[in-house]
């Protein structure tokens, strides 16, 4: 067989203004992968997004679980009780700054709200996002003085879904506003943290906000180095 009489057979139907030498023809082919590129895309797109969205929700839980341990720890050195709430809060909203969303459009609190709840610290300055995390999306919903030596804290952040199209799914997956399904981890009579929830969202309008969130909870138990009264 001649050279190259195979390769002119093998397109020797095609219309010689549409033969490309060393490419395959322009033809109904070509038009296949394009629809099938079409549809295939943007599936895989989504399953990407939601795998990342799932890793970051994965981080944020960490970084929750982390300043619920925080909130008891500092607690522990508290003079009274309030004092124990004050530093509980200051220490978890600290943590969960990091992770912290920046939208706060929708919500009943302001700007200015979360200017004067910003967290300044000695040599560094204010603390980014401190402000939003300590007013809006951190809160400590129960602490508790466990006998004999005890304390106990939960930390509930309202973690914002940034990835575009799969916070909005997840969002409508959970609900508008979850049913609050607190279960503590070591005695079920306990019901503080729904409640405490309940009255943040009440007084926040967290649900409101235009960005989907989603609840990030945890619960942390540190001893104490004496019997308090």
């Amino acid at each position: 067989m001649p050279a190259g009489q195979g390769h002119e057979d093998r397109y020797a139907s095609v219309d010689r203004a549409d033969y490309r030498p060393g490419l395959p023809p322009a033809g109904p082919e070509r038009g296949q992968a394009i629809v099938e590129f079409a549809i295939a895309f943007p599936l895989q797109l989504m399953i990407m997004l939601f795998i990342m969205q799932l890793a970051l929700i994965y981080v944020g839980k960490q970084v929750v679980t982390y300043s619920a341990y925080q909130a008891a720890r500092s607690a522990v050195v508290a003079q009274s009780e309030a004092e124990a709430r004050m530093r509980a809060h200051r220490a978890a909203a600290m943590i969960c700054s990091p992770i912290t969303g920046t939208t706060i459009h929708g919500s009943d609190v302001s700007p200015a709200d979360v200017r004067m709840a910003s967290i300044e610290l000695p040599g560094w300055g204010e603390l980014p996002k401190s402000g939003i995390s300590s007013r809006l999306k951190t809160h400590v919903s129960h602490l508790q003085f466990i006998p004999p030596n005890e304390i106990e804290a939960t930390v509930t952040h309202y973690y914002e879904l940034t990835l575009p199209v799969v916070g909005f799914l997840i969002r409508t997956v959970l609900g508008r506003r979850p049913e609050h399904t607190f279960e503590h981890p070591i005695d079920p009579g306990i019901s503080g943290a729904t409640r405490g929830e309940m009255e943040h969202e009440d007084a926040t309008g967290i649900w409101d906000i235009t960005a989907p969130h989603m609840r990030l909870r945890s619960t942390a138990r540190v001893a104490m180095p004496g019997v308090r009264e």
